[in-house]
C-alpha cells in the first residue's frame, strides 16, 4: 500500500495542474462577466493588449451597454490574442486567401484593437495580391460608422477628438474622401525606466537618466536592457524617433553605444522593466505604461520612468473595424465605448474611484482632450491656454503625465524610418552582439588619446550606402529642415528622402536584396569591431 502512496500523490498534482488552470479560464469573472451572467452576444477581437486590459475593457463595456440600456444582453468577448506584428501578419494572409477564393466579405475577426498605428496604417493601406493576371491591394479593414442616438458620425468624432492630430502625429486616421481607417483609444510614449539602487552601486551619483544619451554612458556597460526591434513594434518606434529627432548619423552613433552597453536584447518588450525592477539590469528602454505600471508595482523610490523632454513621440493606439466582421454592429458599438468618456477614464484612473478600474490601474495615457484640459464653452480649443481638468487629474494613477505638454513635432520633412530600423539594428549589433561589446570594452580601456580617437572613428563607421553625406548642411541641417523659408530647405529634404528611397526601393524590387544587404553589413560592422579588438592588444 505504501508504493501507492507516491503515485496518489503525483496523480492529485496532475490534477490540480490540469484542472485549475480550466476553472479560471471557465470563470465568467475572468472574461468580464458579473457574477453568473450568461452571455447572449459574441465579438471576436485580435488584440496584443494584456490582460488587465481585456478584463477591465470587457467588464466596463458590459456596464457600460446596461447603463444605456437596462435590458441589454451580456456580451461575451472572445480575444485572440498575440504579438502585435504576428496579428497583423495572421490577418493579412488570411484576408489574402480569402479573396483569392472570392470570399473576402465573410470575415473572422470582428476588431483589431491595439498595438500601434503602424501596423494598423500598413494593414489599412491594403495587402498587395495578385488575382486574374493583376496586382490589387485587398482591403482588410472597413469603415465604421460611429452615428448613434440621433448624433452624426462626425458629431461623435468631435466629441472625442478636439483635434485630428498632436505634434503631428494622427489621433485618427481617414482616408483621401475622410473616411475613418483607424481610430485611437490610448497615447503612448517612449522611455527611459530605471533602478535607482544599481544606479547608484554603479557609480551614477543622486541624478537619474534623463534621455536617450544617457544610456550610452560607459558606466552602464551591460548594464542596459533592450529588445529587439524585429519582434517589439513599441521599441522599434522608440529607435524611429531617435532617428527623426537627433538625425541619422548622430542617431545610430548614440543608438550604437547604448548597443554596446545592451545586457541583452529580448523578443519581448514587457521584460525590459521587469528586469530593472529585479537588478537584472539598472536602465532600459521601454514603452510609458510599461515602465509606469512597474514602478507603482514595486517599493516606492526604488524605480523611476522619464519621457525625455523633445525626444519622445505621442502616437495613438488604434482600433480598426475588420472587414466582413461577422457582429458589425456591436463592434461599432465597442468602438464608441472606447472613446466615450467611460471608456477612456479605464486608461488612467484609480481603481476603486467612480468610473475607475475594478481590479487592475492600467496607467495609460487617454486619448481625449477634455481628459487633459478644459477647453471654454462655444470657442475653439487651445491647449496652450485651456485650463488643466484639475477635476479629472485628481482621480488619476499619474496625474502628472499631460501629452499636450510632452508632445513635440518631428520637424517637417523628416522621413520615417520605421521600415529599415530593424534591419539595421541587427547588422550593427544583434547579430554580432559578442563583437560590439568586446569592441567597446577595448576603447574603454584605452588610454593613448590618439589610438581611443582612431577606434571610435572605426567604431561610428557605417556602410558607405548607410552614411548620409549632407556636405556643407551637415552643421546646420536642424535649423535648416525647421525653416520652411530656409533658402537649403527643399534641397535637404529632398536628399534625405532619396537616402530613404536608395535603401528602400531595391528591397521592394528584389525580395532577397535586404538579406544581402543584412549579411554585407554585417560583415562590415564585425570587420571594425574586430580591427578594434586587435588594436587594443597592439596589433
Amino acid at each position: 500500500m505504501k508504493d501507492w502512496i507516491p503515485r496518489l500523490i503525483v496523480i492529485a498534482l496532475l490534477l490540480v495542474v490540469v484542472v485549475v488552470p480550466m476553472a479560471f479560464r471557465a470563470s465568467p469573472q475572468s472574461a468580464g462577466h458579473a457574477g453568473t451572467e450568461t452571455a447572449s452576444e459574441r465579438l471576436i477581437i485580435i488584440t496584443p493588449h494584456n490582460e488587465q486590459i481585456r478584463y477591465e475593457f470587457a467588464r466596463a463595456f458590459n456596464q457600460w451597454r446596461r447603463a444605456q440600456r437596462p435590458d441589454a444582453p451580456w456580451v461575451e468577448i472572445d480575444w485572440r490574442t498575440g504579438g502585435t506584428s504576428e496579428l497583423s501578419r495572421q490577418v493579412a494572409s488570411e484576408s489574402v486567401a480569402s479573396a483569392r477564393r472570392g470570399t473576402l466579405d465573410s470575415g473572422t475577426y470582428d476588431l483589431f484593437f491595439g498595438g500601434g498605428a503602424f501596423e494598423h496604417t500598413r494593414l489599412a493601406r491594403g495587402v498587395p495580391v495578385r488575382l486574374d493576371g493583376r496586382e490589387e491591394a485587398v482591403r482588410i479593414i472597413d469603415f465604421p460608422d460611429l452615428s448613434t442616438d440621433g448624433r452624426t458620425h462626425e458629431e461623435v468624432l468631435r466629441e472625442a477628438f478636439a483635434f485630428q492630430y498632436l505634434a503631428g502625429e494622427p489621433l485618427y486616421l481617414t482616408n483621401d474622401e475622410g473616411r475613418v481607417l483607424w481610430i485611437g483609444t490610448a497615447l503612448s510614449s517612449f522611455g527611459v525606466v530605471y533602478n535607482n539602487d544599481a544606479l547608484k552601486m554603479l557609480g551614477w551619483g543622486d541624478g537619474a537618466p534623463t534621455t536617450w544619451s544617457d544610456l550610452a554612458d560607459p558606466r552602464l556597460r551591460q548594464w542596459v536592457a533592450l529588445a529587439d526591434p524585429a519582434h517589439s513594434g513599441s521599441i522599434r518606434q522608440t529607435y524611429n524617433v531617435i532617428l527623426r529627432r537627433m538625425g541619422w548619423n548622430e542617431g545610430w552613433a548614440m543608438l550604437r553605444r547604448s548597443f554596446a552597453n545592451a545586457r541583452y536584447f529580448t523578443a519581448d518588450a514587457g521584460k525590459v522593466p521587469i528586469d530593472v525592477s529585479q537588478m537584472e539590469a539598472a536602465a532600459g528602454m521601454c514603452i510609458d505604461f510599461f515602465g509606469r505600471q512597474q514602478v507603482g508595482a514595486v517599493a516606492e523610490g526604488r524605480l523611476g520612468y522619464v519621457d525625455p523632454a523633445r525626444m519622445t513621440a505621442i502616437t495613438a493606439d488604434p482600433i480598426t473595424l475588420m472587414r466582413g466582421a461577422p457582429n458589425r454592429e456591436l463592434a461599432v458599438e465597442f468602438i464608441r465605448f472606447t472613446i466615450s468618456a467611460e471608456g477612456q477614464r479605464l486608461w488612467q484612473r484609480k481603481r476603486g474611484v467612480e468610473g475607475g478600474p475594478h481590479q487592475f490601474e492600467l496607467r495609460r495615457m487617454p486619448i481625449r482632450y477634455d481628459l487633459f484640459r478644459r477647453p471654454a464653452p462655444n470657442a475653439e480649443p487651445d491647449y496652450t491656454r485651456d485650463p488643466v481638468n484639475q477635476a479629472e487629474r485628481d482621480l488619476w494613477t499619474d496625474p502628472e503625465i499631460d501629452a499636450w505638454a510632452l508632445a513635440s513635432e518631428v520637424p517637417a520633412g523628416m522621413p520615417d524610418w520605421f521600415g529599415v530600423v530593424p534591419t539595421i539594428v541587427h547588422a550593427m549589433a544583434i547579430d554580432i552582439h559578442d563583437d560590439l561589446q568586446r569592441a567597446w570594452a577595448t576603447i574603454q580601456r584605452e588610454t593613448d588619446p590618439q589610438r581611443r580617437a582612431a577606434m571610435l572613428e572605426l567604431f561610428d563607421a557605417m556602410p558607405p550606402e548607410l552614411f548620409m553625406d549632407l556636405g556643407p548642411m551637415r552643421d546646420d541641417w536642424p535649423a535648416i529642415l525647421s525653416d520652411a523659408e530656409h533658402p537649403d530647405h527643399k534641397e535637404l529634404v529632398d536628399a534625405k528622402r532619396e537616402f530613404l528611397a536608395s535603401i528602400r526601393t531595391p528591397w521592394r524590387l528584389d525580395a532577397d536584396q535586404e538579406l544581402h544587404d543584412r549579411i554585407r553589413w554585417t560583415l562590415f560592422f564585425r570587420d571594425n569591431y574586430r580591427r578594434i579588438i586587435r588594436m587594443g592588444r597592439g596589433g
